[in-house]
């Protein structure tokens, strides 16, 4: 029998979590010798340490999930990042190969998508609205391009920081995707292939024109009523909501019943946003789907990167276990 493997969560505050009931319902369901804890880390240093520590061997640790507020910090500390972490500028999965070769993720994005999906959203095509310009609005950002959105408008309450972040996405959407083209896959780097000039003069027309196809816009405030009667879906990356008569981040009066809704608050009750997106006849979502996608994938990234095999993460069991943790704490 092989050697247990140990998971966790690190980042601060991190005592609420539900992480540790979603994964252990997972792990149980497909007989996996698991085990899954958290790791507060109240500083960068801190966290520093943790990864130090899992290189090591001190913590025994190979695979971690990484929350608020350092994913920034994850990705600079990884060694092969994942080409969506660095669009992004942030790694939320990582899983240490050997002790020498530490790998990342970024899942948050591919995870919002999916949940609205899963109450009948469909991407390609759609016109979706981001209220945010934090990580989680760059991470949905970048999975709404990869499924063909056909415009996201972001909001925020100050254009130009709308603006700038559209900017910062679009020339490390470039950068990042490009460099692809010109180095084709990391694992191959080693191999000497010497391209003709044709080929290289057609890589280098291709990495010019590597933007995204879908239409990114900020959006005016002035023009939000519109923008929205035109939208398909709408996301809330924004922090609102987790505190008691926190507002909606947009007037409700402005949605309508073709929506889909997803707030990416979860375990604070109903939001000012849903309460009112329900009231007009949205299809909704909170984030505690999300939540079970993201650690779904987590999984699944796992047991490719530390060579365990190929199975799908039980989802289903995944939320149950996540909703009785949550009734649980209510009582």
């Amino acid at each position: 029998m092989g050697k247990r493997i140990r998971a966790g969560l690190a980042g601060y505050p991190i005592d609420h979590s539900l992480s540790p009931c979603i994964h252990s319902a997972a792990y149980q369901e497909l007989g996996l010798d698991w085990s899954y804890e958290l790791f507060p880390c109240v500083s960068e240093i801190g966290f520093s340490q943790l990864l130090a520590d899992m290189r090591s061997g001190k913590e025994n640790v190979v695979a971690l999930n990484v929350t608020t507020p350092y994913k920034q910090k994850a990705l600079q500390l990884c060694d092969s990042p994942d080409p969506e972490s660095e669009v992004i500028g942030g790694a939320n999965v990582l899983a240490l190969i050997g002790s020498d070769l530490m790998i990342c993720h970024n899942t948050d994005g591919q995870a919002a998508v999916r949940s609205l999906c899963e109450i009948g959203f469909e991407p390609d095509g759609a016109d979706v609205v981001i209220c945010g310009t934090g990580p989680v609005a760059a991470a949905a950002l970048l999975a709404l391009v990869q499924a063909n959105a056909a415009t996201v408008g972001i909001l925020s309450r100050d254009r130009d920081k709308a603006e700038q972040f559209i900017m910062n996405f679009e020339l490390m959407y470039q950068r990042v995707f490009s460099s692809q083209l010109m180095c084709g896959d990391p694992i191959a780097k080693g191999s000497l292939i010497v391209p003709s000039s044709l080929d290289l003069a057609d890589k280098m027309q291709d990495c010019a024109s590597h933007r995204p196809q879908t239409q990114i816009f900020a959006i005016d405030l002035g023009n939000l009523a519109a923008v929205l009667r035109e939208s398909t879906a709408l996301i809330d990356a924004t922090p609102l909501g987790m505190q008691a008569g926190d507002p909606s981040v947009v007037p409700v009066g402005f949605l309508h019943p073709d929506m889909f809704v997803l707030d990416t608050v979860y375990a604070h009750g109903e939001t000012a946003l849903l309460a009112g997106a329900r009231a007009a006849g949205c299809r909704t979502i909170d984030g505690l789907a999300m939540l079970v996608e993201q650690a779904a994938s987590s999984i699944e990234h796992w047991l490719v990167d530390l060579e365990k095999g190929h199975m799908t993460a039980p989802r289903d069991k995944m939320l149950a276990a996540a909703a009785a943790e949550l009734k649980a704490r209510a009582v």
